[in-house]
């Protein structure tokens, strides 16, 4: 990967967030020894996660909105599309589908979702557990753990549950 592609990915960041960012490379890193991915789907993930919460830095203007805790992945794959060049329709959907998931989810979406939610910066307990799960080869297993956690957290909270979350959770669930 270019350092221009980083450098310039790293613009779009505040200090906290591309700390969220280091964490997240570092786990893949991890990840694709343990999984032995291929160079081609790790240099995917690389380009998905340093792209991902490009859009963050807008979320603030559109608080009043349902859902607008996720609208940042929207505005993150119009950003991966237009400024970067990003045609990949996996690496695309990755972006605009890492908040909420979806079923029937292409490996890369897996492992951004499970790597965004457990990234080694993440210190609370249930990052730990579903980044253990991750680190032990059980994806499916740490993506169904992850997307419940979510689950419980959202309804607590007395946000809006998109869609895409609950029908990720029954899929899994089924095929689990």
């Amino acid at each position: 990967m270019k350092k221009n592609f980083i450098d310039k990915s790293k613009t779009y960041y505040t200090e906290k967030r591309w700390h969220h960012i280091e964490g997240m490379l570092h786990l893949l890193d991890d990840v694709k020894k343990i999984y032995h991915l291929s160079d081609n789907l790790y240099n995917d993930l690389k380009i998905a996660i340093l792209l991902h919460d490009t859009g963050k830095k807008f979320d603030s203007e559109y608080n009043k909105y349902p859902y607008s805790g996720i609208i940042h992945s929207r505005i993150s794959y119009k950003i991966a599309k237009h400024d970067f060049g990003i045609k990949d329709r996996v690496i695309l959907n990755a972006i605009l589908f890492h908040p909420t998931g979806k079923a029937k989810m292409s490996t890369l979406e897996k492992f951004l979702y499970v790597i965004d939610f457990s990234e080694y910066n993440r210190k609370f307990s249930k990052a730990k557990k579903i980044r253990g799960l991750l680190l032990e080869k059980k994806l499916t297993e740490s993506l169904l753990c992850s997307s419940k956690m979510k689950l419980d957290y959202i309804k607590s909270t007395e946000q809006a549950i998109h869609p895409n979350t609950i029908e990720m959770v029954k899929y899994y669930e089924k095929i689990y």
